[in-house]
């Protein structure tokens, strides 16, 4: 397999239909894997001249098309500035054809390094977007794929940067397409998804942190605080596919004109570790199923600002608020209470 390297290297301010970096490497069906180590990718412009097409308008930064990318910014580097129609920092997609090898994305960094910020989408993913082509030549998409984000900081990233009224998730949107695709998030290391100083968080119509659509999503360890939606879903937003949570995960802080947490409207959801709700957070489970396999441990702590559920056909909203709590407290013993927000007292 053909390997290409990129060690200690600038791609700075390049407006051009694609973006930093455009990498569809392949040979003959069989996938290329390129590295790139430490490397500083800014203020780089896809689709600058705004007549769109296929392969244009996506990847700000980088757009991975083709082969395994692996992005290494432990040592230092940074993604910013970068901006494009869909994934403001990076791109990755595929055609999802039977013949083609798979493909994926592997993006690393620590702490101070490797942070991915200040990019902007004017559609969805902010700083980074993952959304295989729907249809291939050869019929339904069948291809497996993965993405794997270690110890990144994505804060200070916009999705709906030119407020036309569509845009999720700030830092990363995810569609996984059929359930193929895998996106695994701190499995290693911590991800830090936004902040509560200047600058620093992320903002979305939907899913200021996060909005999941489709394929599997599986978060380990990390924080998502101090984003921002204008719709609905300031952490997170899933409206489809899977998310598991794993272990060690807080959503805390963030702010929304609708729910500042968490807002599910469908999809399948497993919680099987802690999740800390704090800084008067909220979730609103709409639709889909959303299942707690953790009995609590002793010692863990139960969320500050709890959990809400929205009343669909029920009139009477302190009946349905008092089911769900019910039900809720009996998949995790550590759901204690209501967030308060309908004039009706803490339960």
């Amino acid at each position: 397999m053909p390997r290409r390297f990129v060690k200690w290297s600038r791609f700075i301010s390049a407006p051009v239909a694609t973006g930093g970096i455009w990498s569809s490497a392949r040979k003959n069906n069989v996938a290329s894997t390129i590295v790139l180590t430490t490397v500083t990718i800014t203020n780089n412009q896809a689709d600058s001249d705004n007549l769109g097409g296929v392969d244009a308008g996506n990847g700000g930064g980088i757009y991975n098309y083709f082969g395994t990318m692996t992005v290494n910014n432990s040592a230092g580097g940074s993604i910013t500035g970068n901006s494009a129609n869909n994934g403001g920092g990076i791109y990755s997609t595929w055609d999802l054809n039977t013949v083609d090898a798979p493909a994926g994305l592997t993006v690393t960094g620590s702490g101070a390094n490797g942070v991915i910020n200040t990019n902007t989408a004017k559609n969805n993913g902010g700083g980074i977007g993952i959304d295989p082509n729907a249809t291939s030549a050869a019929g339904t998409p069948t291809i497996a794929f993965s993405v794997t984000i270690n110890g990144v900081t994505l804060k200070g990233n916009t999705a709906n940067s030119d407020a036309s009224g569509g845009g999720d998730g700030g830092a990363i949107f995810s569609n996984g397409r059929n359930s193929i695709g895998t996106v695994t998030l701190g499995n290693t290391s911590a991800l830090t998804i936004g902040g509560t100083a200047a600058g620093e968080p992320n903002s979305a119509v939907n899913g200021g942190g996060i909005a999941h659509a489709s394929g599997t999503l599986s978060y380990t360890n990390g924080t998502i605080t101090g984003n921002n939606a204008t719709g609905t879903g300031g952490g997170m937003f899933v409206s489809g596919g899977t998310v598991n949570f794993l272990s060690g995960l807080t959503i805390d802080s963030n702010t929304s004109t609708a729910i500042d947490g968490y807002k599910q409207t469908g999809g399948t959801v497993t919680a099987a570790g802690t999740i800390n709700f704090n800084g008067g957070d909220s979730i609103d489970l709409a639709g889909g199923t959303f299942t707690s396999t953790s009995a609590g441990s002793s010692g863990s702590a139960a969320p500050t600002a709890g959990w809400i559920a929205s009343p669909s056909a029920r009139n009477d909203d302190r009946c349905f608020r008092d089911d769900i709590l019910a039900v809720m407290r009996g998949l995790d013993p550590r759901i204690h209470h209501f967030r308060k927000d309908d004039g009706l007292p803490d339960q």
